[in-house]
């Protein structure tokens, strides 16, 4: 690929070899009608003033545009962290099992009771599910356990971007929001 983009290959002078050149995330989206793959390359901004690096990276985007997959980079500066924090704080709860012993029916009730409390309410989150948890005789934590299992699995949609913090409001979408993507 170095050769045809008409660059250099980088090399590894101690080791006397060429070094490889990687993608740093490789993931797919799915649309209604196909799988469609995406690579991201993510950098510091130092970096890109490394001519080396400058090289890698066209033989990156070459290697991915000849495929005609879509390749980005990404600089750390970029990244949104609170889009980020709110990832790690839902994600544990993608799963019905992280919510076990509770399951179907019981489920599905708590949630027909969540779901318009955090709508219309403007207390906050904690507030809420503390309320549920009593009303419905849960142990405690169980509804914002719930709200993190509906956030993640885009039962409740909220506003990916602005950090949620149980001891605020949840700010409720009424409509699905085009997610950011990396």
């Amino acid at each position: 690929m170095a050769r045809r983009s008409h660059l250099s290959h980088p090399w590894d002078r101690k080791r006397a070899r060429y070094r490889p050149v990687t993608s740093d995330f490789l993931y797919t989206v799915r649309t209604r009608h196909r799988v469609e793959p995406h690579v991201r390359a993510l950098k510091y901004e130092e970096a890109l003033s490394e001519p080396t690096q400058l090289r890698s990276l066209e033989i990156e985007r070459a290697y991915w545009h000849q495929r005609g997959i879509d390749w980005k980079l990404i600089l750390h500066s970029q990244i949104p962290l609170a889009y980020v924090a709110n990832i790690e704080w839902v994600h544990p709860y993608r799963r019905p099992l992280s919510l076990y012993p509770l399951a179907g029916v019981e489920l599905d009730r708590i949630q027909r009771v969540l779901i318009p409390m955090l709508r219309r309410s403007h207390d906050r989150c904690c507030d809420v599910t503390d309320w549920c948890d009593a009303r419905m005789r849960l142990p405690e934590g169980t509804a914002l356990a719930m709200v993190r299992y509906l956030i993640a699995n885009r039962l409740l949609l909220v506003d990916m971007h602005i950090r949620i913090i149980p001891t605020n409001p949840l700010i409720v979408l009424d409509d699905a929001q085009d997610d950011f993507l990396l």
